[in-house]
């Protein structure tokens, strides 16, 4: 009974943050009838789970006693451990060939883009069928000039969107070069915002955030952006933590050294962003606040993982009596954490940003 109670409640705290998450980024919430969908797919994996520890139990019995001696055990134990083994690594080799072949598939609404200002578009060296998945979604998506015009009432041109899969190039390094060609490309370093963004393990990218610059801007941005994987986040940092690291460092110096060849003062603001492992990866580009400031005009990182170091030293410095979970840093003039709609309100000067989990931006001209 104590078993049933647990899962009751499992589903309905699962069902209400589901909704939360998706209030948030303006999705209609689920059905209350959603939660038989969720226990047939939490109890099925529940018994294989159990089936398997049982079945490694009875199995390691089963071999000591055919053994009978202190080697036979080692020897039993040795073999339970490699059948184990055995059985993670086929699970592991299956889950990356199942996202392998999701990452070569564009979703069927998806198109390839016919404009100048897109990777893949026309006079591109970037090949369509190289972008994987999410960077086909990424630059044949977005508002178009005219959709932008038709939202602002004012002129509007058409925004930049660059990326390189991971086919696109064999190494990281080949890809970021790959990028800033794409950037020369476009007219990327004329425009007035320049967004440099670490995707999440799949190589996916927020389409509200990025979708809210190219609004905010009247489409006179270019957002660059490159992947690293084809796994989710998690299966990414599990594996490979190193890789966001690496590949928001190199993107990051590359699309840098370009831009400091341009005259001050007419070079576009060099914005970060990052969604998750992508936040993590984007804050580990700087050694800390300071650098980030003094090589950047701004950045925004949503739902940074706690092992970010960026991260964890600017709650460490947050103000006396700032609570861990509403931080609030020299009184929000640099830094500012928001959690949800209307905490960038509490601090002076709330008019220069509207949302962010660590950010460091002089205002946008």
């Amino acid at each position: 009974m104590l078993w049933i109670a647990a899962i009751g409640v499992l589903s309905v705290l699962a069902l209400t943050w589901q909704n939360e998450v998706r209030r948030l980024v303006e999705m209609p919430p689920l059905e209350g009838v959603d939660i038989s969908a969720f226990l047939l797919a939490f109890l099925p994996v529940v018994a294989i789970l159990l089936c398997a520890g049982k079945a490694t139990f009875w199995l390691f019995r089963r071999l000591r006693r055919m053994a009978g001696t202190v080697i036979g055990v080692i020897g039993s134990a040795t073999v339970v451990t490699g059948i184990v083994a055995g059985l993670v690594l086929v699970v592991i080799v299956s889950v990356d060939e199942i996202y392998l072949q999701r990452n070569a598939l564009p979703d069927a609404a998806v198109r390839e883009p016919a404009s100048e200002a897109r990777s893949a578009g026309p006079d591109s060296p970037v090949a369509w069928e190289t972008l994987g998945r999410h960077g086909a979604a990424f630059v044949g998506g977005g508002p178009t000039a005219s959709q932008i015009a038709d939202l602002t009432g004012g002129p509007a041109i058409e925004p930049i969107r660059v990326y390189a899969g991971l086919e696109s190039a064999p190494t990281i390094q080949e890809r970021a070069r790959l990028v800033v060609a794409e950037l020369e490309r476009t007219g990327a370093f004329e425009r007035d915002v320049l967004v440099v963004a670490t995707t999440t393990g799949s190589g996916w990218l927020e389409p509200q955030a990025i979708d809210a610059v190219e609004y905010l801007h009247d489409g006179n941005t270019a957002i660059a952006a490159m992947q690293y994987a084809y796994t989710p986040s998690w299966v990414s940092f599990l594996f490979d933590p190193d890789a966001p690291v690496a590949a928001a460092r190199v993107l990051f110096e590359a699309v840098e050294e370009t831009w400091q060849r341009l005259p001050a003062d007419s070079r576009p603001l060099l914005v970060l962003y990052g969604l998750s492992l992508g936040a993590h990866g984007g804050q580990a580009v700087f050694a800390d606040l300071d650098d980030l400031r003094a090589r950047a005009d701004g950045a925004l990182f949503v739902g940074s993982p706690h092992s970010s170091e960026l991260w964890q030293e600017l709650q460490t410095r947050r103000d006396a009596g700032s609570p861990v979970w509403q931080p609030v840093l020299d009184e929000g003039r640099e830094v500012r954490w928001i959690s949800r709609a209307g905490d960038e309100r509490l601090l002076p000067g709330h008019g220069m940003l509207r949302a962010c989990s660590i950010c460091s931006m002089r205002p946008i001209r």
